[in-house]
């Protein structure tokens, strides 16, 4: 079957989406090597370019636009944050879905479909990403959808479906034939959704908190708001995003990441979230059992592990100290992709008191600027403020090459991180990131394939501070991963994730 144009999602909350899905990108390009890729994302196109690097760049082309709202954390923590996740939602959706499904979604969804619009709302149109994402696409006819979580994705898959629908029915009432298009094939790829993600962003929140229902806590679009009334705020978020996978999208299959929930919203009544025996708009699951998705770029290294350390103290001013002995030299690294927490002002105020161990570096991934700074004496000798931006001035790729030289991580429990860390068998120090309810399914993925005494919960006093105890635990973790047993992590750890998703993608399309 010849596949020659694949339209692909990556949510731009975060850079964790791109790095899974792209391996099964990859691997797709392998299999229909003349398709070109209409990418669709906000991701800094240098990543997307790293991450892709599989494909001709003459066959890919780029909308960069924002796609996502996630969910957003408290100030300085890797908590969620309800009433500003909720705030976003709404912005995202007045601007993007209102125009063309309506403010209130009712059970009467032909009656809402139909209504007529005023002269206002087909303006409002013109401002959607719906709009601008289906005028990419339209001098393409698009045969296959690949998305890992934005609701968007579906929505134009559907759209894109009955669109091609009423140009085959034109064409076939001349033949007298009546035959219904399916294309475009929409394929999911994840281990959650983000009506999920919504519905548990107030898990955190303690009992008595969640049964003082009449007290003002706070204030939503700069009203007061009380507990009662921010409860029916998510659930209405929860079903409007839940509504844009089901009612209003279109997805055929979808490929379960490891460590996924067992809570999707296919086959089910987008109302009760009762399972339905649907034969119109089934989802097909599948799942990729313990085989982890990495690019292939990834596993092929361009340095040793000798070569990114020496690369590493060069950036930092022990350095200038000819004595040192860098084979015992241990490297940390901080990395919270796009969290706030630690934001770099916080990392600022607090890296002047750092007293960071002799035998240490600290890699700090977070900070906005460089080390090549007139900020610079403030950076203790043994700690290295690296961005991006460095790592391409130097040609260096984070996941291939930076993290051959780091001996410990200290970070989330995101699914970049995790796999990244599980693929170089990184000890790892972590934080609880409470009201994510996707942390419980990384931090078992990472214990029971990295070994639990490899692992440790930090708590964000001992992260902002570089105390003692953070690198007495480091010290623990690295000592650990050196003796630790087989018996004490999976046997059936792979990194031929993305392959396998694209088979059973390419076995989708053939049946």
């Amino acid at each position: 079957m010849e596949i020659t144009n694949i339209a692909v999602f990556f949510s731009d909350h975060g850079l964790g989406h791109l790095t899974r899905t792209a391996p099964i990108i990859n691997s797709l390009y392998n299999l229909y090597p003349k398709a070109t890729f209409h990418i669709i994302t906000a991701v800094n196109p240098f990543f997307i370019k790293e991450r892709l690097q599989e494909i001709p760049e003459n066959q890919i082309r780029l909308l960069n636009i924002k796609i996502s709202t996630g969910v957003s954390e408290e100030e300085n923590s890797v908590n969620t944050c309800p009433i500003k996740t909720i705030e976003r939602w709404q912005l995202h959706y007045k601007q993007h879905f209102e125009p063309y499904i309506g403010k209130e979604i009712k059970p009467f969804i032909d009656d809402l479909i139909i209504r007529t619009k005023t002269k206002e709302e087909e303006e409002e149109k013109l401002n959607s990403m719906v709009f601008k994402i289906e005028a990419f696409l339209k001098p393409f006819f698009i045969q296959l959808v690949v998305f890992d979580v934005p609701e968007i994705a579906p929505l134009i898959a559907k759209r894109l479906n009955e669109e091609y629908n009423k140009k085959n029915l034109n064409h076939n009432e001349v033949k007298n034939e009546k035959k219904e298009m399916n294309w475009p094939i929409s394929v999911g790829v994840s281990n959650w959704l983000w009506e999920w993600i919504y519905d548990h962003c107030m898990d955190h929140i303690t009992k008595d908190q969640m049964n003082d229902k009449n007290t003002i806590i706070g204030k939503l679009n700069n009203k007061d708001i009380t507990m009662n009334e921010l409860i029916k705020e998510k659930e209405l978020m929860v079903f409007q995003s839940r509504s844009l996978y089901t009612i209003f999208g279109k997805t055929d299959l979808f490929i379960r990441l490891p460590c996924y929930t067992n809570d999707f919203p296919y086959n089910k009544d987008v109302y009760s979230n009762i399972d339905i025996n649907k034969e119109n708009n089934y989802t097909t699951l599948k799942s990729l059992g313990n085989h982890w998705p990495i690019t292939e770029t990834i596993k092929k290294a361009k340095f040793t592990k000798e070569e990114m350390k020496n690369y590493i103290v060069r950036k930092c001013k022990l350095s200038e100290n000819t004595t040192i002995d860098i084979s015992k030299m241990k490297i940390m690294m901080y990395s919270f992709g796009g969290l706030s927490f630690p934001s770099s002002n916080l990392i600022k105020q607090h890296e002047p008191n750092w007293n960071i161990p002799e035998d240490w570096i600290l890699i700090v991934m977070c900070a906005t600027t460089s080390n090549n700074t007139e900020e610079e004496h403030f950076c203790p000798p043994n700690v290295v403020n690296l961005t991006f931006t460095d790592l391409g001035n130097d040609s260096i790729d984070f996941a291939r090459d930076l993290l051959l030289g780091i001996d410990v991580m200290v970070g989330k429990t995101s699914y970049g991180t995790v796999t990244e860390c599980l693929y170089h068998q990184i000890p790892t120090l972590y934080m609880e990131r409470r009201g994510m309810i996707e942390h419980p399914l990384t931090e078992k993925g990472l214990i029971e394939n990295l070994g639990k005494e490899c692992c440790c919960l930090v708590e964000g006093e001992e992260v902002i501070n570089a105390t003692t105890s953070l690198f007495d635990k480091a010290n623990n973790v690295l000592k650990a991963i050196k003796v630790r047993s087989k018996e004490s992590i999976r046997s059936d750890l792979e990194f031929d994730g993305g392959r396998i998703g694209a088979s059973l993608i390419q076995e989708y399309l053939l049946n």
